[in-house]
């Protein structure tokens, strides 16, 4: 078995688990949802342009998991939500929590669009940065332009442990990708996305230091 379907099958094994040590309510973290947030920021960039556009942002969420609290976010928002995920049992979840669910994989699948903004909190720690690369180049694609791409990843804390990880994380053995300061560069202009804010590390209150990012797509 590789190591994305691994993943994936850890997901769909572990999911009892994985629902009961993930809350259920948006995150009261700062650094997501509250003013300052990347993910407020994403909501906040989304309705200016819905204030130009007169039509509600269409958004897609990968990587959503089976808990939709980020989906009620949005929702909460006035946004046209489409929630994805590759596992299939967590497609299931998100459906019986009342969303639009699609089964999709970040590295394989296609993302359909356009959308006004995409958003990955917690998915791209599972992909090499080549994966992350395609990945970003299949968002950009898949936006309007001015469309907003959001995403967060793991920092290392040390540079021994930069790169692939095996790490244990709610029931299941995962693969896992740390990052270095690197990555908080702004490669993303390769693929016509430009950075809304400045990235900076922060904790959820797990054993590592994530960053964020909030991009704009703009044509050349």
């Amino acid at each position: 078995m590789d190591r994305n379907n691994r993943t994936i099958e850890a997901y769909d094994r572990n999911i009892a688990e994985y629902l009961t040590v993930t809350p259920s309510t948006v995150d009261p973290n700062p650094e997501y949802h509250s003013p300052g947030g990347w993910l407020h920021v994403y909501a906040e960039s989304l309705k200016l342009r819905a204030a130009q556009s007169g039509q509600p942002p269409r958004v897609l969420d990968l990587a959503s998991g089976p808990r939709p609290r980020d989906g009620r976010f949005y929702r909460d928002h006035g946004f046209d939500v489409t929630l994805s995920d590759a596992s299939a049992r967590s497609v299931e979840k998100l459906r019986e929590s009342g969303f639009d669910a699609r089964k999709i994989n970040m590295i394989t699948d296609d993302f359909g669009g356009p959308w006004d903004g995409i958003s990955i909190n917690g998915g791209v720690p599972h992909l090499s940065d080549d994966e992350l690369d395609k990945v970003v180049e299949k968002a950009a694609a898949s936006l309007f332009d001015g469309g907003i791409l959001a995403y967060n990843f793991k920092l290392a804390d040390s540079v021994e442990l930069i790169g692939h990880q095996i790490i244990l994380n709610k029931g299941a053995d995962k693969d896992y990708y740390l990052r270095s300061a690197e990555a908080l560069e702004p490669w993303e202009l390769s693929h016509g996305l430009f950075p809304l804010v400045a990235p900076a590390g922060y904790s959820s209150g797990g054993t590592h230091r994530w960053a964020s990012k909030v991009l704009v797509k703009l044509q050349p």
